[in-house]
């Protein structure tokens, strides 16, 4: 009996660990790096932006897919590296990381390594124990880590065609009073999914707007804070989405950022927690770079009031 247990152990090992020790490899494409990950049945780009930490717009723009688009088994997605899934610090937590390698090209030396993957040459030596800058074609590289979720991702179920209609898309559907909305959890699991709010005034708000007074039930749940805030600069510039880092809201929560200097608002979208780097020192929030001219800033810092829902 004890050896069938122990033979069953040892078959079962090689694949809990596999996961564990799952490596992916690196490629510079049109000058960013990318991961190519191949499409598993019933896979959406919304599925695959969760388990890389990618924002399902970046991901779709960078594929030219439409961001609701289910994947045909066996495709070539290329996933976007950037400040939000691309660790260059040992992290604390394994389970939620899965290593980075770049392999060298022939024609390439350390420098244009360097250049390519953004990592400095130190960590590059260290985390491969090179003895010297010498390097040979088709050697590979530990570039660092990417954030990665390897929990199964159920297929999506299909709404209801009373909270279909409801919803409907931004550009047709009628505005709703809050109470005519039938009561749902504030834990919302498809934050695009959106429950409609009325205003008290008649200014059009935007879809994300509505998506923070809806997680905020119309602001009556909140919670606020006050420091700085850190502009960086999204893969996908030419994006015009915001996003944010913030270590307490939820990926996908709506954040009202607000500027006292210049009175002006935005409002962001989290897609992970703030990175662990010296740039973030001491911030309460990061902001995608294409928010400063809505909060009529030049700098790279500002002082700021966030608020965002209980969720």
């Amino acid at each position: 009996m004890f050896r069938s247990i122990l033979l069953m152990i040892c078959l079962l090992w090689p694949a809990g660990s596999f996961a564990q020790n799952e490596r992916f490899f690196v490629v510079h494409k049109d000058g960013n790096l990318v991961i190519e990950h191949k499409a598993r049945a019933g896979e959406t780009v919304f599925s695959v932006a969760r388990r890389y930490h990618v924002p399902p717009s970046m991901l779709a723009d960078a594929n030219r897919l439409d961001y609701k688009a289910e994947l045909k088994q066996g495709e070539i997605i290329d996933v976007p590296l950037a400040v939000y899934n691309h660790i260059n610090e040992a992290p604390e937590y394994m389970n939620d990381v899965r290593p980075l390698f770049y392999v060298v090209d022939g024609r390439q030396d350390m420098q244009r390594v360097v250049r390519i993957t953004g990592v400095p040459q130190r960590k590059i030596e260290k985390w491969n124990k090179l003895a010297n800058n010498n390097l040979h074609d088709g050697q590979e590289l530990m570039v660092g880590w990417v954030l990665f979720d390897a929990t199964p991702i159920k297929l999506e179920v299909k709404e209801p065609a009373e909270v279909s209609r409801r919803r409907g898309d931004w550009s047709t559907r009628e505005r709703e009073a809050v109470k005519d909305i039938p009561a749902r959890p504030l834990d919302v699991k498809d934050y695009d999914t959106v429950i409609v709010v009325k205003k008290a005034d008649t200014t059009e708000a935007s879809a994300e707007e509505e998506l923070y007074l809806s997680q905020t039930m119309n602001e009556q749940r909140l919670i606020t804070e006050k420091g700085p805030a850190v502009f960086f600069n999204p893969a996908n510039a030419s994006s015009k989405s915001l996003y944010a880092f913030h270590n307490t809201a939820r990926r996908g929560a709506i954040i009202k950022v607000f500027n006292p200097g210049t009175k002006k608002t935005v409002y962001v979208k989290v897609i992970g927690a703030i990175p662990g780097t010296a740039l973030y020192h001491n911030s309460v929030i990061g902001i995608s770079a294409a928010a400063k001219e809505e909060l009529g800033v030049n700098e790279n810092k500002m002082f700021c009031e966030i608020s965002y829902g209980v969720l």
